[in-house]
């Protein structure tokens, strides 16, 4: 007879609990069906033919836990540009991965992901059915350009790093795509993001044009946001495959969501441009700014400080008990309003006061028009539009005595024989909740919710 000693029964009831537990795991895992794409472990992830793959990304602070973030850049411009977004505005984001065409390389302790090579072999892989050999034959296909690495491929890199995103981070509630040479207002996009109860599938900024196959698409470059159940919905190998020949990659996005029964959104707010000189500002003082497209690194640095900025004075404001304890429901937002401001008269490199910017010689300030009339100096029209409570900007023409009233700061240009200005205390913005779709309840120092 054996004896059963109370420490063998222990052992024995332990590992049946394990077992238990296992087999729940198991179960649960297998009744997941929301992202097929997704595997239980990076290094089976069969996206591309490359071992960077199976490389997490460390964390940082946590923040925007519900986004997952892809810059896109190339190896010819990652240190140039990307070094400046890593150390600014996406220092603190934690679902970042940084895509380019080439392994090899990164910035700072930051890894590059290659998600152009080998990713049409393993696309058709994984697609060796019928219907997609049908569409392989029906359609030219574009072999890589692999004259010049980063510009020349950059169309093949979107699909595959949205795939790769949503493959890494399976639980972000929102995909978001831009450029190299893009700055973000995280804190806008995620107020926003958060106020959307009932997500938009998919956003898109600006230049719209027609598509590879007629539908009217718009320029991804300054910023690209997909819902995941829009991503999830998305057969991104056979879109990989299918769009080979497209030119554009935000095109082949497009084209992939099309097919999935996802059509494009258009939100004011991404910027094709940087606010410098050429830039038209808004009427408005509360529009909320997300993403400027084609900015420098001192032009990005520049927007950072006004972020940091913003978010300074609002900290100086007294909170209570409960904002405190609850910090992840307060986003800082910058309105145009206070981009204007800063860019003006707050940055140190700037050195123009307010009452500066009230009067101005030789310069035409260009927008639309709240009235117009003729006066006999710029002094007098300065003071027509001090008495209109609409105007903001206002720009007089010395030959013809015509006085222009705007409703905003618009464009500032040079011009002789002009004088113009802008009333700075009037473009404001006294609630930023007004810039932000949908919110709940807020205070001007930090959109709560």
């Amino acid at each position: 007879m054996r004896l059963v000693t109370p420490r063998s029964a222990l052992v024995t009831v332990t590992i049946l609990l394990l077992l238990a537990v296992i087999s729940i795991l198991e179960f649960a895992r297998n009744q997941n069906p929301v992202l097929p794409l997704v595997n239980d472990g990076l290094e089976r992830n069969p996206l591309v033919n490359n071992s960077q793959h199976s490389q997490q990304l460390k964390p940082t602070r946590g923040k925007y836990p519900n986004i997952a973030i892809a810059l896109k850049t190339g190896s010819e411009t990652a240190a140039s540009r990307s070094a400046i977004q890593i150390l600014t505005f996406l220092k603190d984001v934690s679902n970042l991965l940084v895509v380019a065409e080439a392994p090899g390389h990164k910035i700072g302790e930051v890894v590059v992901e290659d998600v152009y090579n080998g990713v049409y072999e393993a696309a058709q892989e994984r697609l060796r059915v019928k219907e997609s050999q049908r569409l392989l034959a029906r359609r030219g296909v574009l072999e890589k350009d692999q004259s010049v690495a980063g510009q020349h491929a950059k169309c093949h890199k979107n699909l595959p790093a949205f795939q790769l995103l949503q493959t890494r981070y399976p639980n972000a509630d929102w995909y978001i795509m831009f450029d190299d040479d893009s700055f973000v207002f995280l804190e806008n996009l995620a107020a926003y993001l958060h106020s959307r109860r009932k997500p938009p599938i998919l956003h898109w900024p600006i230049n719209r044009f027609k598509g590879c196959d007629g539908p009217r698409f718009a320029q991804g470059g300054a910023g690209i946001v997909i819902s995941r159940g829009a991503l999830s919905r998305a057969n991104i190998d056979a879109c990989t495959l299918k769009y080979k020949s497209c030119w554009a990659g935000d095109i082949r996005v497009g084209l992939c969501m099309r097919d999935a029964g996802v059509l494009v959104q258009h939100r004011e707010g991404f910027y094709g441009l940087p606010p410098n000189a050429q830039f038209v500002w808004p009427d408005r003082g509360c529009s909320i700014p997300f993403v400027f497209h084609h900015a420098l690194p001192r032009q990005v640095q520049a927007l950072w400080d006004v972020q940091r900025w913003v978010s300074a004075r609002n900290r100086g404001v007294e909170k209570t008990r409960k904002e405190e304890e609850s910090e992840a429901g307060v986003f800082d937002v910058v309105t145009m309003a206070d981009l204007y401001q800063y860019l003006h008269t707050e940055d140190p490199r700037i050195r123009v006061t307010a009452n500066e910017l009230r009067m101005q010689n030789n310069t035409d300030v260009r927008g639309r028009a709240v009235q117009y009339q003729e006066v006999t100096s710029p002094e007098l029209c300065l003071s027509a539009c001090e008495e209109d409570e609409k105007c903001v900007g206002w720009t007089y023409d010395i030959a013809t005595h015509w006085c222009w009233m705007k409703y905003g700061p618009g464009k500032m240009e040079n011009r002789d024989g002009m004088w113009g200005g802008v009333l700075l205390e009037r473009y404001k913005c006294e609630d930023p909740l007004a810039g932000v779709m949908g919110v709940g309840n807020g205070t001007r120092n930090g959109v709560r919710f």
